[in-house]
């Protein structure tokens, strides 16, 4: 699906995504100030701000679309090498195939409901999260790993019990699951992602991360602070670890400024649309092909819209 048409009124998130959403969708392969200016100006939005005596020349318009480059420019950098477009004066150009792109495909996963099930995009979606959690505690080169935790898993896994040995034998801490009676289920209880960064001595007492993960566009901030990683060890391992894993939060989309502090206290360390793929390592093969074909569906069903 295509974003909400824009209005003068939404934040530099809002209007950034939308001209990126426009450069992917357009046969040039484009967008510039201009297309987003003639939108606003159409819609009436920017009248509703200032009036149309105030935005004459379209001088408000204007403005509040350099304020959305200003953000692209940020995303930009926040992106590393891994931001497909190439900025210039008042004009965003794709430069990498979108079905190519991890970025192209969480812009569209920004816009879109997520789909359930093993070939899902809310399962994809946590598996690039989890390539990301790894690449963000240095690599398997550094000692580090990472598992998808998240329901639906496949078997020997799919129960929660099975779950949990087999993370707590992967991390060599936790000795196993405390209540396998009351585990039998196939959920996760909220915890998405693992990852840690191991020492060759194999005991316990490492850097151990719980993440989760809030893909599409639903209400993520209700999401924030349902994990909490010290009760979730009190509750399902053996033995707790000796030091409390840390929180990692997922999303998509890009938060604003004024949102970042509150969602970093309520959901830990913060991963939005940039830093993912700052964070991302070269992707295997077979998540590279998936990446491509989700991605290629959502352009699909967003060119159709």
């Amino acid at each position: 699906m295509k974003p909400p048409i824009p209005v003068a009124s939404d934040p530099s998130e809002i209007l950034a995504d939308w001209i990126e959403y426009d450069a992917v969708l357009s046969t040039e392969g484009q967008s510039s100030a201009e297309n987003l200016v003639r939108l606003l100006r159409r819609s009436g939005s920017v009248d509703a701000i200032g009036g149309p005596r105030e935005d004459r020349g379209s001088a408000l318009s204007q403005t509040i679309v350099e304020d959305a480059f200003v953000e692209i420019e940020n995303r930009s950098k926040a992106c590393g090498s891994g931001y497909p477009f190439a900025i210039e004066q008042g004009l965003l150009r794709l430069v990498q195939q979108p079905d190519q792109s991890p970025y192209v495909l969480l812009l569209l996963m920004t816009a879109a409901v997520p789909t359930s099930g093993h070939g899902g995009t809310a399962v994809l979606f946590e598996r690039i999260c989890t390539e990301a959690a790894l690449g963000y505690l240095g690599g398997t080169s550094n000692g580090a790993d990472s598992i998808r935790f998240g329901a639906p898993r496949k078997v020997p896994l799919a129960k929660l019990s099975q779950a949990l040995d087999d993370l707590c034998a992967r991390m060599s801490e936790g000795v196993g699951c405390k209540f396998p009676s009351k585990a039998k289920h196939s959920g996760d209880e909220g915890l998405d992602i693992v990852a840690w960064r191991k020492f060759p001595d194999l005991k316990a007492g490492q850097l151990i991360a719980f993440g989760q993960c809030a893909g599409g566009g639903g209400n993520w901030q209700k999401k924030l602070a349902e994990l909490d990683a010290r009760k979730f060890s009190q509750k399902w391992f053996r033995e707790m670890f000796l030091v409390d894993p840390v929180r990692l939060f997922f999303l998509p989309r890009r938060i604003s400024a004024t949102d970042w502090m509150h969602s970093g206290i309520d959901g830990g360390i913060l991963f939005d649309r940039c830093r993912i793929v700052s964070c991302l390592p070269d992707l295997s093969p077979s998540l590279a092909s998936d990446c491509a074909a989700a991605a290629g569906k959502l352009l699909q069903t967003a060119n159709a819209a």
